[in-house]
């Protein structure tokens, strides 16, 4: 253990004694596994001189050297292989040479063999050559191994080969330039300027220093530092470490790579594009320690905190996109877009805490499943299956036919082009259905569904609801609860339900049946059939030839303007025919009937008729309010 300060320390080993006078012998001490440290030479070899007399031991040894590496073409560098006293035969042993900093095929040229020793001789040279080049990139070393000696114990059975750089530092950028690295590890700096500063091979360190630069790391394990600017970083193959320091950085990652990147965005708004390929993917996100990670096979992508936004894109193929838990990760904007084909993008069940959730399926038949929190959902073109699950999510289906439910929570969802089918499900939901056929249903809570252009079916189901046919021949049915009803333009079928609804027929010839409940009824323009149903119903068939009936209960009919027929049915009922011919039959019940103006015709009843009656003004308030 090395103390800190103290740079030099002692193993022991004990030498068993003897009285056997023998050769000199040789062994090993091998290190391994060093912590916060590099293994420069891993093995020393330790002597046992004899000295119990007879023949003196004849032993081998090699010599490390250093060589300049030129900058072009190759140099030799040669290591000397020597035996301590001639041997009267052949004396052999095997040499191979081992990377350490310098890379075999970059740097030099690998070599394998045997030295042989003639009779006689004490020294022989193997010859390995140092290609040049003009990159900076420090001195590196690699190490000439021998093995197999024949009948001679090695003093050192390894030596070290050091090339000497001769290139100079790397050249600083100065205003706008274009710095290119090489093969090897490189130092490239920028300066002030928009600079374009390119790693290529090797593990670069590269620093963008002022401006908007853009930094590629290309192959190895890079480390690049955008510095001052708003940056755009790029690791390209490795494993990268990415440091956007001040500035708005843009971080641009391949995940087709199979490098394990770290990203830190430092000061300002920073952001992510995690990419896929354009084949079929397999894509993963989650938290690890707490930051975003990214995952597509071995290739991970981490975010530091300080990453405002993370895009995942799928790009091209069917991709498959899980979304799981990224509770302990800070308020990121995390975006996952499945880009072109038939995407399946799934949170289903992921505690997505602090994260602000936005799924886009793009183009193509996509699935894709919310999260236990507040969403974004864009379907994009194509017939997609869209659902929110838990949480007051966003869902915008786009181009196709398209299927959505908001599922649990207050979810507002838009159909857009396309025969869209949209379920609300359980929370108070807003539902707009967009510009073809499209089917709403608000489910249980107080919903608001608007049919938009074309023929919609709207249907309030459970709640409080809030239903607008707007253009089209639309069908509305309000379900269970107080409902409001507008037909829109054209001919609507309406349908109030169970509770004590608001109805409007607003333009057009419309069909409007109460349903059970003290409903509030207006036909609006066209010639309109209105039924109350059961309940105290207040009916103004407004402009049009109408056709009225009040249906059980205490009911107000207004017949407004056109000739109108108008029917109380049973109960108590308060019938009044306002402008035009009208028709008017009490039916059941000690009705109260009065014509006004024009011909009107006064059916078999026992009613109170009186011509001069006048609407109280209250009621004409309710009725003018719709």
């Amino acid at each position: 253990t090395f103390a800190p300060g103290i740079t030099s320390q002692t193993i022991l080993v004990t030498i068993e004694s003897d009285s056997n006078p023998e050769p000199t012998q040789n062994f090993f001490v091998n290190l391994s596994a060093p912590t916060n440290a590099i293994l420069s030479d891993a093995q020393g070899q330790g002597l046992i001189l004899d000295n119990d007399g007879g023949p003196p031991g004849r032993t081998m040894d090699i010599t490390s050297v250093a060589v300049a590496e030129g900058d072009s073409g190759t140099l030799n560098a040669l290591v000397t292989v020597t035996l301590s006293n001639p041997a009267p035969i052949a004396i052999t042993v095997d040499f191979n040479s081992t990377d350490g900093t310098a890379t075999a095929g970059l740097d030099y040229t690998a070599v394998s063999g045997t030295v042989t020793f003639p009779i006689g001789s004490v020294s022989e040279t193997i010859t390995i050559p140092i290609t040049g080049d003009l990159r900076n990139e420090g001195n590196e070393v690699f190490f000439i191994d021998l093995s197999n000696p024949f009948r001679v114990p090695m003093i050192n059975s390894r030596a070290q080969v050091t090339i000497t750089d001769n290139d100079g530092a790397f050249p600083v950028a100065t205003l706008e330039d274009t710095l290119l690295g090489g093969a090897g590890n490189d130092t490239i700096t920028g300066s002030i300027g928009t600079d374009i500063l390119n790693g290529q091979g090797g593990n670069d360190s590269i620093l963008g220093g002022d401006g908007n630069d853009t930094l590629l790391g290309g192959a190895g394990d890079d480390t690049l530092d955008g510095q001052a600017g708003n940056d755009l970083l790029d690791g390209q193959g490795g494993a990268d470490l990415l440091f956007g320091d001040a500035g708005d950085d843009t971080f641009d990652l391949d995940l087709a790579a199979g490098g394990q990147d770290t990203v830190d965005g430092g000061d300002g708004l920073n952001s992510i594009n995690a990419n896929g390929t354009n084949n079929a993917d397999t894509l993963s996100v989650d938290t690890s320690s707490g930051l975003i990670r990214v995952v597509r096979g071995v290739s991970t992508m981490t975010a530091a905190a300080n990453i405002q936004v993370v895009t995942v894109n799928g790009l091209g193929g069917n991709d498959s996109i899980t979304i799981g838990s990224l509770t302990g990760a800070s308020s990121t904007v995390l975006t996952v877009d499945g880009g072109e084909g038939a995407d399946l993008i799934t949170a289903t069940g992921a505690d997505i805490g602090l994260v602000r959730l936005l799924l886009s399926g793009n183009s193509g038949n996509d699935t894709i499943r919310g999260s236990l929190g507040n969403d974004t959902i864009f379907g994009g073109a194509g017939s997609d299956d869209l659902k929110g699950s838990d949480g007051n999510d966003t869902i915008i289906a786009g181009d196709g036919d398209d299927t959505v439910d908001g599922e649990n929570g207050n979810d507002s969802a838009e159909g857009g082009l396309g025969a869209d089918s949209l379920r609300g499900s359980a929370g108070n939901d807003s539902l707009l259905g967009g510009n073809d056929f499209d089917t709403l249903e608000g489910g249980t809570g107080n919903d608001t569904l608007d049919g938009g252009d074309s023929v919609d079916v709207l249907n309030g189901a459970a709640g409080d609801d809030s239903l607008l046919g707007g253009l089209g021949t639309d069908t509305l049915n309000g379900g269970v609860g107080n409902d409001t009803l507008d037909g829109g333009f054209n001919d609507d079928a309406i349908v109030g339900g169970l509770g004590n609804d608001k109805i409007r027929g607003d333009h057009g010839d419309d069909t409007i049946d109460g349903g059970d409940g003290n409903d509030t009824i207006n036909g609006g323009d066209g010639n309109d059939v209105i039924t109350g149903g059961l309940g105290n119903d207040a009916i103004d068939g407004s402009d049009g030839n109408d056709n009225i009936n009040s249906g059980a209960g205490s009911d107000t009919i207004v017949g407004g303007d056109g000739s109108d027929t108008l029917k109380g049915g049973a109960g108590r009922d308060l019938i009044l025919g306002e402008d035009g011919d009208d028709s008017i039959d009490g039916q059941g019940g000690v009705d109260t009937v009065a014509g006004n103006q024009g011909a009107d015709t006064i059916g078999d009843s026992p009613s109170e008729i009186d011509e001069t009656f006048v609407l109280p003004a209250s009621l004409r308030t309710i009725l003018n309010a719709l």
